[in-house]
């Protein structure tokens, strides 16, 4: 009889316990169930393979197309690895950034700041992450985001009201130009400048565009197998400033 008694204890025990765990889960019940001598056939591990019941806590993953955060899933953020980009990936950035004139010198003035801060910011969306690919990008980038700043209000270059670069009184245009067959156009409308902050303005890009340069043949020191490359890549956006010139 005392046998019997304790089987039917064991099992109201096993019962409660299953319900306990049905509730809160596993986590919670493991210590109960080697606390209990009553149950000796029963162990922690038994139960660790029922996931928790109730709202459990999550992680939000922010998500940003193209390069940005630029960085992330780079094998190379630091572009001083002794690996050579292909040569046909050359060939493609280099004709992209000189395609830049062919778009931007053939709107007004006004717009040739703002219209070069958009098309970096194209090109280094358009590049692969990858090693060779990552300090480009991100240098591209930036340059982008600077330059865009110029044609903006309450910025470092531009201040408010008078002292702001941007004319309200013009509307902004949208370019796009067909060459060899391609198309190439901007992203987005371009902020015109007022034309007698012109001047002020192609200072402040100038100033970032010869900062960008310095970083990307700086980066080549260690990578002399690069070196040629990074050459072709700043050479062609060393013509860029034509366009700040005219």
């Amino acid at each position: 009889m005392p046998s019997i008694l304790r089987i039917i204890r064991s099992a109201a025990v096993f019962i409660a316990l299953a319900g306990l765990l049905f509730i809160i889960g596993p986590t919670s019940v493991d210590a109960a169930l080697v606390a209990s001598p009553d149950v000796p056939f029963l162990q922690p591990h038994m139960f660790r393979s029922n996931p928790p019941i109730g709202p459990q806590p999550f992680v939000i993953q922010s998500i940003i197309p193209g390069p940005g955060p630029v960085g992330q899933g780079e094998d190379d953020p630091t572009g001083t690895s002794d690996i050579p980009l292909p040569d046909d990936t050359v060939d493609r950035i280099v004709t992209r950034i000189r395609n830049v004139n062919s778009l931007c010198d053939r709107i007004p003035r006004i717009y040739r700041i703002d219209c070069l801060a958009d098309q970096y910011d194209v090109i280094s969306r358009s590049l692969p992450y990858g090693r060779g690919t990552g300090l480009l990008k991100r240098e591209l980038f930036r340059a982008s985001r600077e330059l865009a700043k110029i044609s903006q209000c309450e910025t470092k270059y531009s201040g408010t009201g008078e002292d702001c670069f941007v004319d309200p009184t013009v509307r902004k245009i949208q370019p796009k130009v067909v060459i060899g067959g391609r198309t190439i156009e901007s992203s987005r409308p371009l902020t015109p400048i007022k034309p007698r902050k012109l001047r002020a303005a192609r200072k402040a890009a100038n100033f970032i565009l010869g900062e960008t340069l310095t970083v990307l043949l700086r980066s080549t020191e260690n990578s002399t197998r690069r070196r040629d490359q990074y050459a072709r890549i700043v050479q062609a956006m060393d013509s860029n400033k034509f366009l700040l010139r005219s």
